[in-house]
Parts: C-alpha cells; structure tokens; sequence
C-alpha cells in the first residue's frame, strides 16, 4: 500500500473528504430571502396583496356603491386582511431571538407535537 492510499483511507475515515470542501450548516430559522415589502419577502408579500386584493374584490362586488360609508369598508376590508397577515408574518415571540417569526414558531411547535413521542417507565426496585 503506498503512502497515498494510506492518506486517503485516513480522510476517508476521519470523515473528512478535502476534495469536496467544507460542509456547510445552516440552521432552519436562518432565512436567505430579501425583504420586499413591510419587511416580508417576494412570496410573502404576493400572498399578503393577493389576500387583500381579493378581499377588497369582494367588498366591491357585495356594496356597489361610491358613498364614503362604502368607500371606508373598502379600506377596511383591504387593510384587516393585509395587516393580519403581515403580524403573522413579522410578529416575533421570542425576544431574545429577532429572526424567528411566529408562522417559524408555530410550525417548529406542530412538528414537535407530531413527533412520536418516548415514555420510558421507572424500573422496578430489586430486592
């Protein structure tokens, strides 16, 4: 066996491969999304003005009317949805840590009370 060879079965079982570089670990309440609008990202945001827009559609179709009472509704009806969404979204429960949302906290929360979970009993005293 020459001394290569050797070299490589120690990388190899050490766990280290230098030819692939360092791995990389990024934790999931980590985002890489830029913020585009009211500190939401480019999905966040279309899903934040589709629900207003069809909100406000709705309102329009029901009313027909340009009285200011009906104009205030439509208002109303744009910025309720808009603005819940965007508290789902921006809304920090945690306030030592700033980059996890409530909607990162709620699904971190449902899969930890979906995961089965392990009961271990006390084991019985010998004499």
């Amino acid at each position: 066996m020459d001394t290569e060879q050797l070299k490589q079965a120690l990388v190899e079982l050490a766990g280290e491969d230098t030819e692939k570089g360092k791995h990389w670990f990024f934790p999931s309440n980590v985002s890489d999304r830029y913020a585009i609008l009211l500190g939401l990202d480019l999905k966040q945001s279309g899903i934040t003005i589709g629900v207003g827009a069809i909100s406000l559609a709705c309102m329009v179709l029901l009313l027909r009317s340009n009285a200011a009472w009906a104009i205030v509704c439509y208002a109303f009806s744009f910025m309720l949805p808009v603005g819940l969404i965007w508290a789902y979204y921006t809304i920090k429960p945690i306030t030592d840590r700033p980059n996890i949302s409530i909607s990162d906290f709620l699904k971190q929360r449902k899969a930890y009370q979906s995961r089965p979970k392990e009961l271990f009993k006390q084991p019985n005293e010998r004499l």
